[in-house]
């Protein structure tokens, strides 16, 4: 199992038609966003304008959850139409080619994969024990001043906010998270879930 480690200031960072956006991790690392040819890719990005289309990813299926602000998504296929309001925290799961039109202003989370893969975001809470699969990838990403990942082999990270932990080819164990400041909130960092589904 790879247990990596990125500091806030080594994101690739980049402008996008409505803001900007963050490349917090792309699989395989030597994988271009701007080519496709990736696994999967994990970033943040600003929705500046009021209102903007997402850039087309036919190839690819997303997991969104906005950080702050609200947006209201429209998506629309051959087969479907579909809307969905977010506020901080929800989230939304669409696939890449559908045309996505938002409304609002925000801060997302994003995760997005090819089809042979599934993805998931999910919410950590302090102190709260998690399982993590054997075989699966994981990425933290911390929203809090200092956090500390207690692994149950003993081991341990530390994160400042907007730091990252990419657990690659995990073994089956136990992590438990802990806030080592102060925060008002009750989550303190995203989980992003990366599985292959032929494995």
């Amino acid at each position: 199992m790879n247990r990596i480690i990125r500091r806030k200031s080594e994101y690739k960072k980049s402008i996008w038609p409505g803001g900007t956006t963050t490349e917090l991790l792309i699989w395989p690392e030597k994988a271009l966003y701007e080519e496709r040819n990736f696994i999967y890719r994990i970033s943040t990005a600003t929705v500046n304008l009021p209102t903007s289309t997402f850039t087309s990813l036919s190839s690819y299926w997303r997991e969104l959850m906005i950080l702050d602000g609200e947006i209201e998504l429209f998506h629309e296929s051959a087969s479907r139409k579909r809307e969905v309001k977010l506020s901080a925290f929800e989230q939304d799961s669409f696939s890449g080619a559908e045309t996505t039109t938002s409304y609002g202003q925000c801060t997302d989370f994003n995760l997005i994969y090819t089809p042979t893969y599934t993805g998931s975001l999910s919410l950590i809470k302090p102190e709260e024990k998690y399982e993590i699969e054997k075989g699966a990838d994981y990425f933290y990403y911390s929203l809090v001043e200092e956090m500390q990942i207690r692994f149950s082999d003993g081991q341990t990270a530390v994160l400042g906010k907007g730091d990252s932990l990419f657990l690659q080819a995990v073994d089956q164990m136990t992590i438990q998270p802990v806030a080592n400041t102060y925060s008002s909130s009750d989550i303190i960092a995203i989980e992003a879930k990366i599985s292959n589904i032929k494995r």
